[in-house]
């Protein structure tokens, strides 16, 4: 507890002391330079040397002279002797007068210089007590040890022989130097209650509201942000906008992972979300939302949905509160209202506020706000700044959804079409080819028997293995199609990369003319490796399409033969490595020139076409999910280069099984390509905003 107080408090106390030592060295400073200095003086002007004898008890210093004058002209013992007995006569009357000396010669007095004295009373131990003595609560403003010396030279028949010297401190029940303490006293406390005023404006108007910035700071976590309760300075009110700010883009990113991560989250849960996160990262008294749905022209009403965040004991009044803040939904036309609590016995008051969803008609949402009565509205900015943000918040969820959606339907029906262009050819053919096959075999069953020759009985079983491959392809051709909705929840499973690759050309052989070769180099010691089979085959056939159609550019009236090579190996780290090479066009820049590898990494991005590029690689969004099943999805890489004069070539390197992802990795990944949408979704919400 007392480390947590003055590590809470290390800046008032630092100040603290600061303060204190200023005050000391401010009282010491007009001690020293202004209230002795006043204080000698006057005594340096009242007591002079021709009439100091009255303080110092009938004998004056100018007999001391005289005497002083017959010691040095004679330097007779005995004069020297009755010099010290004078001397001591005056320093142990009752006077301020602590010590004589006389110093012969008649050099002058060098600042600085230490003086030669032949006689010096008394010793420094009754110097010390004298000084105490005489410097008390009335004569002396704070320190005890003031003192000052005269000196007057002793000359007879135009002659210095020496100089006397007396030392003198505080006098005692002297009026003008009790009056002068007195004055100075005054001055002293004008100055430390100048100080002090300086101090505590000082503390109240910046070290107290840092010290409350700090606190907060350290009492903030990235989960939630302190608040100052009640600001009073413009530096704590300051803070609480950042912090409201902070709130606001954390709220907005968790917001964004949520839709990322729930991609059939409807627009009420995006409000819902929204209220009760507000409340618990702000800490309002209440924050809530009605749905409401229009029923005409100035007709509303509410749906029943509602989120009310509050406090436990306001649990209670949930019923009350949802009809207070349905009867103060604002009417004609006005989208505010103010909220007072108090008709339900609460102490509060807020705002409520009417928001449009833009992709469900005719629905409203009822916002509602309240501060506890006691607290200050500037708690954490005023209460209608705080309603805009909550209501742009909510606005800006709201359009992000409706644009996420209308992304998704976009880009799911590109795909659609681009799988569809690549299909539709190839199913005719299949269409027509099996057609061929069923003519063949309703010849041969026109007879009503199975033939007998060994020729027809051939081109019956051959007629009906073409079916059955018919059949095959058009079922996994339905099975590529699904395999789309297999991104978010992808099953992994250990599986022969031989086999795997064998199977989808084999798929795609059959829907390519005989114009186009297929080959293939599998490695024996191909490893296996741990996939999804279902979104493996997808990513390949979109290579193989692409790959075909590149084939095709270049030879539009297919008049040479094409390649399509699929060679396995293993990788350095142990790993499978599949590349798809073709003999097509290449990869082509905008300027139809073969792209450089700056460029090539483009056709990965999302919402991008290498047709835009010149190229013929498919379509941006197929590619971009060919690396999202390759290398977010199952931990590998993929990247690809143009062949010189032949081509290009893709290449898929695959972890070794015992470095694959687990699913909840996968899963992770899967959610965060949905956030990569999520990005093309803020990019259209910002050009549409800038249009």
């Amino acid at each position: 507890m007392i480390v947590r107080f003055f590590k809470r408090n290390s800046i008032l106390i630092g100040f603290s002391l600061i303060y204190l030592l200023l005050v000391v060295l401010a009282m010491v400073e007009l001690d020293r330079q202004y209230y002795q200095q006043r204080k000698r003086t006057y005594i340096t002007e009242r007591y002079l040397v021709t009439s100091i004898n009255q303080e110092i008890g009938g004998e004056n210093l100018g007999d001391l002279e005289q005497v002083a004058l017959e010691a040095l002209r004679t330097n007779n013992p005995q004069a020297m002797q009755r010099l010290r007995e004078q001397i001591w006569k005056i320093l142990r009357a009752d006077n301020f007068v602590y010590r004589i000396a006389i110093r012969p010669g008649d050099d002058q007095e060098v600042e600085g210089q230490p003086l030669n004295f032949i006689v010096d009373l008394p010793s420094q131990k009754e110097i010390e007590e004298k000084i105490a003595a005489h410097n008390s609560f009335a004569n002396s403003l704070f320190l005890r040890d003031f003192s000052g010396h005269l000196s007057t030279p002793i000359v007879a028949g135009g002659r210095q022989f020496g100089r006397l010297y007396a030392f003198y401190t505080s006098p005692i029940g002297n009026p003008e130097i009790e009056e002068i303490t007195r004055t100075y006293r005054w001055i002293a406390l004008w100055i430390w209650l100048l100080i002090t005023v300086l101090a505590v404006g000082l503390a109240r108007s910046l070290l107290l509201p840092l010290r409350n910035v700090m606190s907060s700071l350290e009492a903030s976590t990235p989960q939630r942000t302190h608040f100052i309760p009640r600001p009073r300075t413009r530096l704590e009110s300051l803070y609480n906008r950042m912090a409201l700010d902070a709130v606001i883009a954390r709220m907005q990113g968790q917001l964004r992972e949520e839709i990322a991560r729930r991609p059939q989250m409807t627009g009420w849960e995006v409000v819902h979300f929204i209220v009760e996160a507000f409340r618990d990262q702000v800490g309002l008294a209440l924050v809530a939302c009605l749905e409401m749905v229009a029923e005409g022209p100035g007709a509303i009403r509410a749906t029943g949905q509602r989120v009310i965040a509050g406090p436990r004991d306001w649990a209670r009044h949930q019923p009350e509160l949802v009809q207070l803040i349905d009867d103060a939904m604002p009417r004609d036309g006005r989208i505010q209202a103010s909220l007072l609590l108090d008709e339900i016995g609460l102490r509060g008051e807020g705002l409520v506020h009417l928001v449009a969803d833009p992709e469900r008609t005719g629905i409203r949402y009822l916002l509602a706000l309240a501060l506890e009565r006691h607290l200050d509205h500037a708690a954490h900015g005023s209460l209608q700044n705080m309603l805009e943000r909550l209501t742009e918040l909510i606005e800006a969820g709201l359009q992000t959804l409706t644009l996420r959606n209308r992304l998704l339907v976009q880009e799911r029906g590109r795909a659609n079409i681009s799988l569809s262009r690549n299909l539709g050819h190839d199913l005719t053919n299949i269409i027509a080819t099996s057609k061929l096959e069923l003519m063949a075999l309703d010849r041969l069953l026109k007879g009503g028997q199975l033939p007998d020759d060994d020729r027809r009985r051939q081109i019956l079983v051959e007629s009906l293995h073409g079916l059955l491959r018919s059949v095959k392809f058009m079922q996994e051709t339905v099975n590529l199609y699904r395999s789309y909705a297999f991104l978010q929840h992808p099953v992994l499973e250990v599986q022969d990369g031989n086999q795997l690759i064998g199977e989808s050309m084999e798929l795609f052989e059959i829907s390519i003319s005989a114009k186009v070769r297929l080959e293939q180099e599998l490695a024996p010691d191909a490893p296996r490796c741990v996939v999804d089979p279902r979104l493996i085959k997808l990513a390949l056939f979109n290579l193989f399409s692409n790959a075909l159609e590149a084939i095709r550019k270049k030879d539009p009236e297919r008049t040479a033969a094409g390649c399509i090579r699929v060679v396995t190996r293993r990788s350095a780290e142990g790993g499978l490595c599949v590349a798809v090479e073709d003999t097509g066009t290449g990869i082509l820049n905008e300027r139809n020139e073969p792209a450089q590898p700056h460029e090539i990494e483009k056709i990965f991005e999302l919402g991008y076409t290498s047709f835009r590029l010149g190229g013929s690689h498919g379509e941006g969004l197929g590619l971009n999910w060919v690396r999202t099943i390759v290398q977010d999805l199952h931990g590998g890489s993929i990247f690809a280069e143009n062949i010189e004069g032949a081509g290009a070539r893709f290449v898929i390197v695959f972890p070794p099984v015992e470095q694959a992802p687990d699913l909840e990795n996968t899963e992770m990944h899967a959610a965060r390509y949905m956030r990569q949408i999520q990005g093309l979704v803020e990019e259209q919400e910002q050009s549409a905003r800038h249009g």
